[in-house]
């Protein structure tokens, strides 16, 4: 009779256990992917934010008498940022002009100042009484000096970015990418500095100051546009909560992006894979977060391959401009990135990325992520040569801003790894079953078989 009842119980217990297995089995399947609550992966912006101090630095050379000179989007972009501020950070930002001698007193000095008539009235006039320029400003040292102090900060320099330097032309600007290069890659380290630089354009009457002919001055007697920058540097947990508040794609001027992440091991993107947009066919190994595709087949009759991924890239501070640029993106392999779209639901996940290859591997070990490298806009705007301001052309380029852009990029390319984050990706065709990662809970079935154990012991015993 003992062991009767040991043999009815034995078979309840591992009816609950392949209950259990199936529940487990289950996980991530189409119906639930999406709302998967476990979740193992580090988000970068769980630091919690209590306040942020906002330091906007705007470059006093005479090269940026030209935005200033009238009404122009450079005076409206300052005006709405600086209302912005207080409006959803509940703090009034540092305002300063800088130059090769350092930021000067802030401005505008009253307890409760109204920056709105102050850029109102900003003026090459009253730029340099209230703060004397000392020659040529380098953006080089610009950028050092307005970085100096960055615990709970951001810093906001707003700059032509011309690559003024002592070695004028092509021969200072790369000077100038050496230098900074060499001061950026240790606050990357020591003060953990992510930059986000934007690229605006603003109507423009002024001097201009051709630095390929060694900073001759040709006096803009029209309004043209010209491109301008916004130099975004704070922890990147700080980056994103600027970037969750304040959208500058709505700005006016708005052309572009660009974002360097510091320590780029702590980013982890949550992903997964999904049937979407699919060519060939596979199967996702459950749950898909796991990223492991299991008996790959091309297209009957091609060699073509496709598969797509969701990732939640909300958590990072990247603008969407700069995120559905495909030659912003690495893949390995011979796979290759088809598009990049953003996904318009209030979901986990923020993009749907379709990978394709034409050249399927028995197994194959993939790595995906965002590149440091400079992206195209970037190489576009970069010129050489800025002798003729009033040039289609040269109206929307600006002098050694790749050289510039290429230190930056080479500081965090030598501080992290080659990817501003990196999510792997395996894929087995068929036959590689041998290389599927097991998710049997083999752990759950050794603890069943020890209490199976112990129950008919004891019952024995009886």
């Amino acid at each position: 009779m003992i062991v009767k009842h040991s043999i009815k119980y034995s078979i309840l217990i591992f009816l609950s256990f392949f209950i259990l297995l199936s529940c487990n089995k289950n996980e991530g399947t189409s119906s639930n992917i999406g709302n998967n609550k476990k979740n193992t992966e580090k988000k970068i912006n769980s630091k919690p934010i209590d306040k942020v101090n906002f330091n906007i630095y705007i470059e006093n050379s005479g090269s940026m008498d030209g935005y200033i000179s009238q009404p122009s989007e450079f005076k409206d972009v300052l005006r709405s940022f600086t209302s912005d501020i207080p409006t959803y950070f509940n703090s009034n930002p540092g305002f300063y002009f800088v130059n090769n001698n350092g930021p000067c007193d802030q401005f505008p000095k009253n307890p409760t100042p109204d920056y709105s008539k102050f850029i109102t009235d900003l003026s090459p006039v009253n730029s340099k009484s209230n703060c004397p320029p000392g020659g040529n400003s380098s953006i080089d040292d610009i950028i050092d000096l307005s970085t100096k102090k960055m615990k709970n900060s951001i810093s906001i320099v707003f700059s032509d970015c011309i690559l003024s330097y002592e070695n004028t032309r092509e021969d200072g600007a790369k000077s100038a990418q050496a230098n900074i290069k060499m001061f950026m890659s240790k606050k990357i380290i020591g003060q953990n500095l992510s930059t986000i630089v934007i690229k605006f354009n603003s109507k423009f009457k002024g001097p201009y100051y051709n630095e390929s002919n060694g900073g001759t001055k040709i006096l803009v007697s029209k309004i043209i546009n010209r491109p301008y920058y916004a130099l975004i540097f704070g922890e990147t947990a700080y980056l994103k909560y600027l970037l969750s508040k304040i959208k500058f794609n709505k700005y006016p001027g708005f052309e572009a992006s660009y974002t360097l992440l510091a320590n780029n091991k702590e980013v982890k993107p949550e992903s997964i894979i999904t049937y979407k947009k699919s060519i060939g066919s596979y199967e996702i190994e459950m749950p898909a977060r796991l990223m492991i595709i299991n008996n790959a087949e091309e297209k009957k009759g091609t060699k073509e391959f496709q598969f797509s991924i969701n990732v939640n890239l909300k958590e990072l501070p990247f603008q969407n401009d700069f995120l559905i640029e495909k030659s912003n993106y690495y893949i390995d392999n011979n796979f290759k990135v088809v598009s990049i779209d953003k996904l318009e639901d209030t979901g986990k996940f923020s993009h749907s990325i379709k990978l394709n290859t034409s050249s399927l591997n028995q197994s194959s070990k993939l790595n995906f992520g965002i590149n440091y490298s400079i992206p195209n806009w970037v190489n576009k705007t970069g010129t050489d040569k800025d002798d003729k301001p009033l040039d289609l052309v040269q109206q929307k380029q600006t002098f050694g801003f790749k050289y510039l852009m290429l230190g930056l990029s080479e500081a965090y390319i030598a501080k992290n790894d080659s990817l501003q984050f990196k999510i792997p990706i395996t894929i087995n065709k068929n036959g590689s079953e041998q290389n599927k990662s097991s998710n049997f809970p083999w752990w759950i079935f050794i603890i069943i078989i020890s209490i199976l154990g112990l129950f008919i012991y004891f019952k024995n015993k009886k």
